[in-house]
């Protein structure tokens, strides 16, 4: 997979839309550009096709300066998605989830963006993504014993959320070189999210050290996601013994539990002869199902209180990656 390098913006690029964004970016593309403080700032874009406010911010805030305060590299991800309006192409790895080595071509793809910048002194690192379903506005770090990861992320919104799984994620490989954070900017194009993130940008770039950043630690919500509810079990797709596929019917809200302290026996989905299609996976890999999931009488129910996060009525996405994730407060040091 072909990765193109560019000095410059090319021709059009403010005016560059989803469906004709391969005319400008063929292929995955990485764009430096010279600004005043040479110690670089990384801008990940469009590593999900479908997720579309990062095209939008990226634009917004190159647009803003005639002369940029630092030098920026900007990462046009998967373009060939985005045209089709996509997450990926189906015969495509996540772009997402490429970032800790492999053989696939994709991952090839990740391996030169990260030879690229691993003698470039990164500053920080800024991954821009979307939900697909009712999520507030968040930042997420992968280290929890470092200051500038939380100073980072609270610049975006009091909500961080602090993971180690998926651990081939595109922050958690640049995590290695400097602070970085994905944000999270509501559902793709919803306009409080994009112009969050674009003053969340204006204001890193407005400043020279991370300790020009404070916080209150009592003022932000620190969680950390330990599990993952899982619905990728293709084996129990179809029930061969009565030739019928196994079905689960989410309920119509489950997206607004997101980020809520949400308590035994909330009904998440109705089930029909699919007790196995749903599963709790901790990060660890155990199975953790019967802890947390009641099976009786076709529902599928908590058994203890939970705080979901990034919890879809997108099926494909569900399929394709999780239902959503579990999450606990986090005490520790950040």
């Amino acid at each position: 997979m072909k990765l193109d390098i560019l000095n410059s913006l090319p021709e059009g690029f403010f005016n560059v839309l989803p469906e004709n964004i391969t005319d400008l970016f063929p292929n995955p593309t990485l764009i430096s550009l010279e600004g005043e403080i040479q110690q670089p700032l990384f801008i990940s874009t469009l590593l999900h096709g479908n997720e579309l406010s990062s095209l939008e911010v990226i634009k917004k805030i190159l647009k803003n300066y005639n002369k940029l305060p630092r030098n920026i590299i900007v990462f046009i991800g998967n373009t060939q998605a985005a045209k089709q309006g996509l997450r990926q192409l189906p015969d495509q790895m996540d772009f997402n989830r490429i970032w800790a080595g492999g053989d696939a071509p994709e991952c090839q793809l990740a391996q030169d963006v990260l030879n690229f910048v691993k003698d470039k002194n990164l500053w920080a690192s800024v991954d821009l993504h979307n939900n697909t379903g009712i999520n507030p506005l968040y930042g997420c770090i992968n280290k929890s014993h470092s200051d500038d990861f939380v100073k980072l992320a609270s610049l975006f919104a009091r909500d961080i959320v602090y993971f180690k799984e998926p651990h081939s994620v595109q922050a958690m490989a640049f995590s290695q070189f400097c602070p970085s954070t994905t944000l999270e900017c509501g559902v793709s194009m919803d306009p409080k999210g994009i112009e969050a993130a674009f003053s969340f940008l204006k204001k890193l770039l407005s400043i020279e050290s991370f300790d020009e950043i404070s916080y209150q630690r009592n003022e932000l919500n620190i969680f950390r996601s330990y599990c993952k509810l899982s619905l990728k079990t293709q084996e129990f797709d179809f029930d061969f013994k009565n030739e019928s596929p196994l079905k689960i019917s989410l309920m119509d809200n489950i997206d607004q539990l997101n980020f809520k302290e949400i308590p035994a026996g909330t009904l998440l989905a109705y089930h029909h002869n699919a007790e196995r299609y749903l599963r709790v996976i901790e990060d660890n890999g155990d199975d953790i199902t019967d802890e947390y999931l009641d099976f009786s009488e076709n529902k599928i129910t908590l058994k203890k209180m939970a705080i979901p996060s990034m919890l879809t009525k997108n099926t494909v996405v569900a399929y394709s990656d999780c239902l959503g994730y579990f999450m606990q407060h986090f005490t520790g040091e950040a």
